[in-house]
């Protein structure tokens, strides 16, 4: 990231005010974090330690590291600029350090980071795949369910819009959800085109299946035909059916998708 603005320092100089979303390095010489890079999670307030000192993590560059929150005073940093798929990445692994730490209000904090990345990057892929699954966990861990529900079906709606919006598709039954599909050790994000044809069981498989595949950063079609009966629970259950599951492991039924 490059430093683009050194506040002066002389009398009657001013100093920037921070917002929620800027980017900071740290200047804090003999200190094991000088030099790291921190996201600004709020404007300055006032603390027991003073005026002006903002809070902030350090943006992790691995969604794996430990959550780091703390505040930073006036002087303790410069102000950077990156382009924005890099800033929409660091927000997008502190929403995963986020949603792994032990803080009270993980997904809430969460969310907000996704909600920062996406003001970066609006629609980029990853982040839009990542928050759907984090809808489908706080929602079976006792989250709003319809409003989380409400969410998820708009992010899905922006994630597979390059290919919900074929013109070969237009007028075709479709499925969004979060299940188990073929080729894949985990549940999902994934979006089924219903098989065009009268009669409810045919209804019950996909004729064409896409995931979005974090490892390739892209939509992947995977092949319809290989699904087992697992794979199939979401849409047997209705075209649209969002599939979670509980804190044992066991399904629970989410709101439909539409």
């Amino acid at each position: 990231m490059a430093d683009f603005y050194n506040f002066p320092r002389g009398p009657g100089t001013q100093r920037p005010v921070l917002a929620r979303g800027m980017l900071i390095r740290l200047r804090r010489e003999n200190n094991h974090l000088n030099g790291c890079h921190c996201c600004v999670l709020g404007d300055p307030r006032t603390t027991d330690r003073g005026e002006g000192f903002v809070p902030v993590a350090v943006a992790p560059t691995q969604p794996t590291v430990p959550l780091m929150q703390f505040y930073v005073g006036p002087g303790d940093y410069t102000m950077c600029d990156g382009p924005p798929e890099a800033l929409a990445s660091l927000w997008m692994n502190l929403a995963l350090v986020y949603k792994s730490s032990t803080i009270k209000n993980r997904y809430a904090e969460a969310a907000g980071a996704y909600e920062e990345a996406l003001k970066f990057v609006p629609g980029m892929p990853a982040v839009l795949d990542n928050y759907i699954k984090l809808c489908m966990v706080w929602a079976a861990e006792g989250g709003d369910g319809q409003k989380l529900m409400d969410i998820a079906r708009a992010l899905m709606q922006d994630l597979f819009q390059p290919i919900s919006s074929r013109p070969e598709f237009r007028g075709l039954d479709a499925s969004a959800g979060y299940d188990v599909v073929p080729g894949y050790d985990q549940r999902m994000v994934h979006f089924g085109v219903v098989a065009s044809v009268d009669g409810a069981p045919a209804r019950t498989r996909f004729s064409r299946l896409w995931v979005f595949d974090p490892d390739r950063d892209d939509l992947v079609e995977i092949d319809a035909a290989a699904m087992g009966a697992e794979a199939q629970e979401a849409v047997r259950r209705g075209p649209g059916t969002l599939v979670a599951t509980d804190s044992a492991g066991a399904r629970v039924n989410l709101p439909a998708q539409t």
